[in-house]
């Protein structure tokens, strides 16, 4: 039957048709030859693609590979292309093919996206075109040149190559002094932005723009300038392709953005300009317009664009501020412009805040007091809207929104000309509103949600039927991360120090929907502030990213592999050695005997006076050269002042690595001499936390865990039914991801291997639970004291993960 067939006339005049063949049998896909046509398959085509690609980047995109389209809805298909590429690419190479369930509109979501940019007009070529030069108008346009009579004409004779390299495609955007166009390196195939301004204007603006651009270099969400230069009768400015602005986006959500959205975009535009601000220049042309959204890896982020206008507000030397003035005409838009600005008041950085604030009020109301006001001439105009601005109460603007919108315009218009805006204060306003309001700060704006209503108002899908046997598994992903995620990435140390503050160890080593931890992107970025707040916080360095990589594996940075190094040998949940020695059938005998001399130490009514011996005997001579003995000296001279105990175990928990030099030294000790004059130090600290009375509220009993990195060797001293005694103190976890997030194969370590102990303890005051007394609660401690014997009950060996052992102890009953 022919009821499917259509013929299409292409811009060329070539007449084709499409049959219904290419649908009854999926498997053509693969092999065209099926249809007569001796083509490459679709899993071909793409591992060709990928192979034509910069060898840096193949890996990611062997491992990034999205279906869309009705075509791909074929069950199975994502599996059928993982098995032919996997057969056509290295085999080194991840293969990930990603078949979002709404991939069938996706292309057509992407095209209404793009036909709601206001700049899509300016995209089309129309068949006239097409007739008139051919194939190569697609690259060969005729641009005309901003704001000039002249026109810069681009023909397949002459082609205005800028810097040798980048040429001009079309033009996508216009500004008030210079024309935006989509341009791309034929180096390389990378599409970027260039803007162009005639040499002829005569207010020039370009040449100021693009140094700012450069002072401005490497901060989040400040586009990457490629070149400058005059080149022909043009200024051109080569930088980063981004998104759609914000008022892009807002038509697109029909001029209505949601609290959740407002209220995420109101967090990083005021980072946006306090970065500005801290560098001394003020905007003065904030408006939706002048923000854009990232694309690619970037999508979540926002980006402040252009400083035509910017003005240096103070010296970078002597931070002297610029005097107040003025007489002075309104620079930028009016519609969002501050009140003072329209009086003619110089303008400083309180301005650049109160315009966000009508921007976010803009977003929340759909529409401005002051919008759509006329007058005969552009004065008339301007005092009109000043007028209405003026006369219109924060309260009145803000009614029925959120106090905290009311709040930020007062604080705003509050402040003085000189006095620098509390940008922190600001942010924490909408942060603890979006708090309150319980959103889920997931970066996923509404015009991400909008595809997915597009999505459900669709048809069904028509039942899709196969003659070739396929899987009908599927996969899924998302490339939208988190904030906190985000700025791991791009180095905004001020805002990861802010959410570590109220984040959970479960938060910060959240896999992302990219397969990476916050860890993993910062070591790779080579971030060394960020790793060291990460490894502060306690992010774990053993758990691997899609490409079972830790972030010891990923990261360049020689420092970042010592601080990782660094953190792994001295974390309490993980021993790098056997910590106990094995005592066969009298283990348990062993413990009371060495234990039972101790409780006269922890029992003693004066225990405060041994404490004061360890401190002059250990602290102050073996231990006088370490790393912040200071803070530990202070928690032993609490425990002496205070009489109280509790501040030995809170030193032993401190973030030093006192509790390892103290295991060492136990560790070292022959147990047989554990009460000998050179080793009382030991034996006071032992004893007053293994039978202090205060510490009895604390005593233990179930399931916890610990890590061990082991070799080959050691492993063998484990058989099921021996029995073994700890030597030194033993940080476990109730809580199985705590110790396992802490175990590493690195190549430190390779000879060693991951080994979970699972303890069950039995007896009262074995363990202790320093839950509530540790310096870090979310590792859910629980302190396993020496000279405690176990029987070891199932040792289990895990071929394919990690980790490699799990060791099962039950604690013995006592003697």
């Amino acid at each position: 039957t022919s009821s499917l067939e259509k013929s299409y006339e292409l811009p060329d005049g070539q007449v084709i048709t499409i049959g219904n063949e290419r649908f009854r049998c999926p498997e053509s896909l693969f092999q065209p030859s099926f249809l007569g046509m001796e083509v490459a398959g679709i899993h071909e085509t793409t591992f060709n693609s990928i192979m034509k690609c910069d060898i840096d980047i193949r890996k990611d995109l062997y491992a990034n590979t999205v279906l869309s389209g009705g075509t791909s809805m074929y069950p199975g298909i994502a599996d059928r292309m993982q098995k032919e590429i996997t057969a056509l690419a290295p085999s080194t190479m991840k293969i990930k093919i990603i078949a979002p369930p709404e991939r069938k509109y996706s292309v057509w979501i992407g095209g209404s996206i793009l036909a709601s940019l206001s700049t899509f007009q300016q995209m089309w070529i129309s068949k006239q075109e097409y007739d008139e030069a051919g194939p190569s108008i697609v690259h060969l346009m005729e641009v005309s040149a901003p704001n000039t009579d002249s026109s810069l004409h681009l023909s397949a004779k002459t082609e205005f190559l800028i810097d040798g390299k980048y040429r001009l495609v079309r033009k996508i955007g216009s500004g008030s002094f210079a024309d935006i166009y989509l341009g791309i390196n034929i180096t390389n195939g990378e599409e970027v932005a260039i803007k162009l301004e005639s040499v002829k204007t005569s207010h020039p603006q370009l040449s100021f723009e693009s140094k700012l651009y450069k002072i401005l270099q490497g901060g989040i969400g400040i586009p990457r300038i490629r070149y400058y230069a005059q080149e022909k009768d043009y200024n051109v400015l080569v930088m980063d392709l981004l998104g759609p602005s914000l008022e892009d986006l807002f038509n697109f959500c029909s001029r209505r953005f949601t609290m959740k959205t407002v209220l995420m975009l109101a967090d990083q535009m005021i980072g946006r300009i306090e970065f500005v601000h801290n560098k001394n220049f003020i905007h003065r042309d904030i408006k939706p317009d002048n923000f854009l959204m990232g694309i690619g890896r970037h999508c979540n982020k926002v980006f402040l664009i252009n400083f035509g206008l910017a003005k240096k507000y103070r010296d970078n030397r002597t931070q002297q501020h610029i005097p107040y003035r003025e007489d002075k005409n309104l620079t930028g838009g009016t519609r969002y412009a501050s009140i003072t600005a329209h009086l003619g008041i110089e303008q400083s950085r309180r301005d650049d805040m109160e315009s966000l604030g009508y921007v976010l009020m803009y977003f929340n109301r759909g529409s401005l007091p002051w919008q759509g006001l006329k007058g005969a001439t552009k004065k008339q105009e301007y005092e009109k809207i000043s007028e209405k601005k003026m006369s219109t109460p924060v309260e009145i603007l803000c009614k029925g929104f959120p106090a905290e919108f009311a709040m930020y315009l007062n604080y705003c218009r509050g402040l003085r000309f000189e006095e620098a805006p509390d940008y922190m204060y600001l942010r924490q306003l909408f942060r603890i509103l979006f708090r309150t309001l319980n959103r889920q700060y997931d970066c996923m704006f509404d015009w991400m949600q909008l595809k997915q209503k597009i999505s459900d108002a669709s048809p069904a899908k028509p039942n899709s039927s196969s003659s070739i046997s396929l899987s009908s598994k599927d996969t899924s992903d998302s490339s939208n991360t988190s904030p906190f995620y985000n700025a791991c990435r791009e180095n905004d140390i001020s805002t990861v120090e802010e959410y570590l503050k109220s984040m959970s160890l479960e938060d910060v080593d959240r896999l992302e929907p990219n397969g990476s931890t916050a860890l993993h992107v910062a070591a790779y970025e080579g971030h060394e502030k960020i790793v060291e707040l990460l490894l502060k916080k306690g992010a774990a360095c053993s758990i691997k990213n899609k490409y079972d990589a830790t972030p010891l594996d990923q990261t360049k940075s020689n420092k970042i592999k010592q601080l990782i190094r660094r953190r792994m040998n001295h974390t309490r949940f993980v021993s790098d050695s056997v910590e106990w020695i094995l005592k066969a059938d009298n283990a348990d005998y062993q413990a009371h005997e060495y234990l039972k001399p101790l409780e006269s130490y922890g029992k003693h009514p004066r225990f405060y006076e041994y404490i004061t011996y360890i401190k002059q005997n250990f602290l102050e001579k073996d231990l006088r050269d370490i790393d912040d003995i200071d803070m530990i000296k202070e928690y032993f001279d609490k425990a002496i002042n205070e009489k109280n105990p509790i501040y030995l175990l809170i030193a032993y928990t401190a973030e030093t690595n006192f509790y390892s030099i103290l295991n060492i030294h136990l560790a070292k000790m022959r147990v047989e001499n554990l009460t000998a004059e050179e080793n009382l130090k030991l034996a006071y600290y032992i004893g007053i936390i293994a039978r202090h009375p205060n510490f009895d509220t604390l005593s233990y009993t179930g399931v916890t865990y610990r890590g061990m990195m082991v070799t080959a060797d050691d492993i063998k001293q484990y058989t099921k039914g021996a029995r073994i005694l700890t030597k030194t103190f033993s940080s476990s976890s109730v809580e199985p991801n705590v110790a396992l997030r802490f175990m590493t194969n690195d190549s430190t370590t390779s000879n060693r291997s991951s080994t979970l102990c699972i303890y069950e303890i039995r007896n009262p005051r074995t363990a202790l639970d320093i839950r509530n007394i540790s310096m870090f609660p979310d590792e859910e401690e629980v302190l396993i004291l020496p000279y405690s014997a176990f029987k070891i009950k199932e040792i289990k060996t895990n071929y394919n993960r990690s980790p490699r052992y799990e060791i099962n102890l039950q604690e013995c009953d006592p003697w």
